[in-house]
């Protein structure tokens, strides 16, 4: 009975070396073209299963809001762009613009200001005469003494300047202006108009008489205009022409 035992410890034993590995089995070694081979199986082998090998080696996957919304933010960006090049171009060209109105307009002035008469001294008598505007009014003929009648043209009307022509001195003047060469003309909304002569014996252009000595007397200029144009005769502005340059009038 001992010996029995004795033979099965025995063979417990044998059997606890055998699967304690403590048996050393040698490694294999591969050539290299088993190595190649072993390696082009399995890239086979990831390749066929791996469903993303088309993305290559990134396999994260596209998110199509994320593609949109950077695609609306590309959009955004240039439509942003295109607003501020079209907006400065725009206030390039209204700055232009307002440059050139702005010196045109100084120009105007400029010729305005820098050239202007008198009556007076159109007649050649701006030392001893004073003449000013008392007003303006329109008129659709003029009758003198029953014998002298002038009317405008169909459609037309006279714009009529009201003048007060005044001698300042102690002496006598003799005025003769229908021998003088006054080329005037009124300026109404914009639009030139010539001067008329008449022989009315107040028409300023024609008139040949005295004024005498501290005294005034009354006379007109008389301007044939559309009648629609009576409604700005408030803003008239007489012009006048001497050897082709012309100036403001003061009045």
């Amino acid at each position: 009975m001992k010996n029995k035992k004795g033979i099965l410890l025995a063979l417990l034993l044998s059997n606890s070396l055998l699967l304690s590995g403590c048996v050393v089995t040698p490694l294999i070694e591969l050539t290299d073209d088993e190595n190649a081979l072993i390696t082009n199986y399995s890239a086979k082998v990831v390749a066929k299963y791996n469903t993303y090998q088309k993305d290559g080696l990134n396999c994260t996957l596209p998110d199509p809001v994320l593609e949109r919304s950077t695609e609306e933010k590309v959009e955004e960006k240039n439509t942003e762009e295109s607003t501020e090049v079209d907006e400065e171009k725009n206030t390039e060209k209204s700055d232009t613009k307002e440059n050139k109105e702005n010196n045109q307009t100084t120009s105007e002035n400029k010729e305005d200001n820098s050239s202007s008469t008198t009556l007076a001294k159109l007649m050649e008598h701006e030392n001893d005469l004073t003449i000013e505007c008392t007003g303006t009014t329109t008129a659709q003929s003029f009758n003198e003494k029953g014998v002298y009648s002038i009317s405008p043209q169909p459609g037309m009307l006279y714009a009529v300047v009201h003048l007060k022509v005044t001698n300042k001195t102690s002496s006598d003047v003799a005025v003769n202006n229908l021998m003088k060469t006054l080329d005037i003309s009124a300026k109404i909304n914009g639009e030139t108009y010539p001067a008329m002569k008449s022989l009315l014996s107040n028409d300023f252009f024609t008139y040949t008489g005295t004024v005498t000595a501290n005294s005034s007397i009354d006379m007109v200029m008389l301007f044939e205009i559309p009648s629609d144009a009576a409604a700005g005769l408030g803003g008239i502005l007489l012009e006048a022409t001497v050897n082709g340059t012309k100036s403001a009038v003061k009045l």
